[in-house]
Formats: structure tokens, sequence, C-alpha cells
């Protein structure tokens, strides 16, 4: 990969993530990672040429052990080739010389660029301990300004420890990817580890089955797993089986929004303008009518949505055209926006109720609409 000083280096991070008020542990890791990301991605053949410009993130003293063999030197602007009127020779120096100060210039671009990022990062505040009368920062290095930050405000002390605990006993919100909870408790162990203390692998796992147990959502992954031998319940394994358990129920989410996606888009007039069965044919303005969130079809039945009444069989009747609506009835609602209206469904009429609440405890209307919609249902003879 080649790359110049007048070159505008893609960055994965840019801008860096920035800390809002007192840096603390794990803002200060995540600005040394982004940090580092963006060093490698501007490359140079320094340094054995494998690791960009890290080391203006690492120092040289750690660079050079991370090198193995291959010690940096900061470039030094090159001087100017003492030409011999040979030709050859004069191209060699000329090549030699122009090489030199692009490795040069790139690393002076490298410093700028990774020093504004963090300045533009962090309160100056913060950093301000560092700052030279009329020059400011010009001469402070990154690793200087990284190396402030730590000693000062990365100190792990017994509040940091105990609500890094603590932290982890929030409940866990289900999403498509099982990777930021166990990035949580990588970065837990590695706050403990930083304060002197250790998180075992076995706490981890014990806090974690808790967290997904109390989810309801994999009752018979944790049993299974819980009936595994305890040599089979490592972390590692944890982490497979929950990884594919989740993947699955985010599957079959997916495809069930689908098929109710596809349902209520079959009971809409589909192209070429001719209404389906379920579409109704008067009682609605057209307009109304081809609009796909107006009816929905579960099961091979049709039902259509009135903010006043919620889902109904009768689908000539929506919230445009109810004619019994409860105060503060909105005649745009559907079912894809109800707009804060009654979310219950309709029985068809004569149905009767043979649901009782376990306990004999009344059940609770969904909102305050409902309250006023239901004498709006009890009225309605004509349209459900």
């Amino acid at each position: 990969m080649s790359f110049s000083p007048t070159d505008t280096p893609i960055l994965p991070h840019d801008p860096l993530t920035k800390i809002i008020g007192k840096p603390t542990y794990l803002s200060i890791k995540l600005l040394k990672e982004q940090l580092y990301a963006n060093a490698f991605a501007i490359p140079t053949s320094l340094g054995g040429g494998a690791h960009g410009h890290i080391v203006l993130v690492l120092g040289e003293t750690a660079f050079n052990a991370l090198a193995g063999t291959v010690n940096w030197a900061n470039p030094a602007h090159p001087a100017t080739p003492t030409w011999v009127d040979d030709a050859a020779t004069d191209a060699q120096l000329r090549f030699t010389y122009n090489n030199d100060l692009v490795t040069f210039q790139t690393f002076q671009k490298a410093k700028s660029i990774l020093k504004k990022q963090l300045l533009q990062a962090v309160d100056d505040t913060y950093l301000c301990a560092l700052k030279v009368d009329v020059t400011g920062y010009s001469n402070v290095s990154l690793f200087d300004l990284l190396s402030h930050l730590s000693d000062n405000y990365a100190t792990v002390d017994a509040d940091v420890l105990t609500q890094n605990l603590h932290d982890l006993d929030i409940p866990w919100e289900p999403s498509v990817s099982m990777d930021p909870l166990w990035n949580k408790f990588t970065e837990a162990q590695a706050v403990a580890t930083a304060g002197g203390e250790q998180i075992t692998e076995a706490t981890v796992i014990r806090k974690l089955r808790d967290l997904i147990d109390k989810s309801r959502l994999f009752d018979l992954d944790i049993r299974e797993w819980d009936a595994l031998d305890a040599a089979d319940r490592t972390l590692d394994a944890f982490k497979t089986r929950f990884t594919a358990a989740n993947n699955r129920r985010v599957k079959k989410q997916t495809a069930n929004q689908t098929l109710g996606f596809a349902g209520a888009a079959q009971a809409t007039t589909p192209v070429g303008g001719t209404p389906t069965s379920g579409t109704p044919t008067s009682g609605t303005p057209t307009s109304h009518s081809a609009t796909p969130t107006t009816l929905v079809c579960f099961a091979g039945t049709n039902f259509s949505y009135c903010w006043s009444h919620g889902l109904t069989n009768n689908t000539a009747h929506n919230s445009m055209t109810c004619t019994k609506k409860a105060q503060g009835h909105q005649s745009d609602a559907t079912i894809m926006d109800m707009k804060g209206g009654n979310n219950t469904i309709r029985r068809k009429r004569g149905e009767k109720n043979t649901y009782r609440q376990l306990n004999n405890t009344p059940q609770r209307t969904s909102n305050a609409n409902d309250a006023a919609a239901a004498g709006a249902n009890n009225a309605e003879t004509n349209q459900a």
C-alpha cells in the first residue's frame, strides 16, 4: 500500500469516540485502541514496515518489544545530496533523497493527524497541564499525552471495581448479536485485572447464565446447558451455544415479520388495480384502501384497524370510516401506526368469551384510550 504526504489517509476511526467529562480507565482504553488502529492504517517502511505508525501510540520501547529484532528510529529530514556529475549515481542519489523525504513527511503528517484527533476527543481540562505557553501542544508528543491520561485518570480504585461488578448484573437487552454481551464481560475482566482483582471464568459463566435465563428467551437451551457435565461448561462452550441459539431466535423472528408484512400486502390492491376478496369495495375512500397498512391478513382472514375499536374483521370499518368514534379519535391511524389508539381485537358478532384471567384478576386495559372506546364498542352493532 503506497502513501504520500499529500494523501488524506482513510482511518478506521475518524473522529475518535469523544470522551464526555472526566476520562476513565475504559474510555482511555478505547481511545488508545482507536488511535492504535488509525496509526496502523498509515503505512511506512520504517520499523520493518509491518506495523504502520503505531510507535506514536506505543512509544519506542513497547514498539521495539513488539517488532522484535527491528528497532525504531524516528526519521530525520534528509540532507540535500552532493551531486557527482554522473548520471547513474545522481539518479540513485535523487531517488534515495526523495524516498527519505516522503518517509519523513509522512511521519510528520501522521503525528499531526493523530495528535489532533486526541485533542478533539478529550476536554482540554484533562490535558492542559502539558500545554506550553505560546507553543501549546506543538512539541508535546502523542505518547506523552496518552501517558498523562493513563497516569492521572485511568486509576482503577475501589469505587470503580465495585461499579464494575454491579454493571454485570444490569439486565441484558436482547439484540441481533451476542457479541456486545460477550464484550461487556471481557471489558469487565480487564478493568478488574487493572485494579489488581480477578473476575474468574466461573463467575463470568454464572452471571451470563443468570442474565440470559432472566430474558425467558432460551428456556430449553438453559436447561440443556445446566444438564451438561461440569467439565463441558466452559466459557467458550457457553458463548458458542448461546450465539447459535440467538441466531436461531433472530432468524425465526425475521421470518415471522416477513410473513406478517407479506400478509398485509396480500390484503391490499395488487398490481393492476384489481381488489382482492378481502379488500373493501364500498364505504372506504379509494386513497385509503390502497394503503398497505389499512388491512392485514392473518391465517387467511382479513382484518381492518380502527383507532376507537381496535382490530376488527369488518374490513369496511377502519379509522377513517368509523361512525362511532371515541374521544380523541385519530382518523389516520392504521395497524402500522396506531397513534396511541385501541390495541384490542374485536370478536365476531355472537362469539362468547371463554377465556378467564388467572385468579379472577380483572383484565387491565392496555391504555387510557380503551376505557373511552368501551362505550363505542358496546354501542356499535352494525360496524364490527
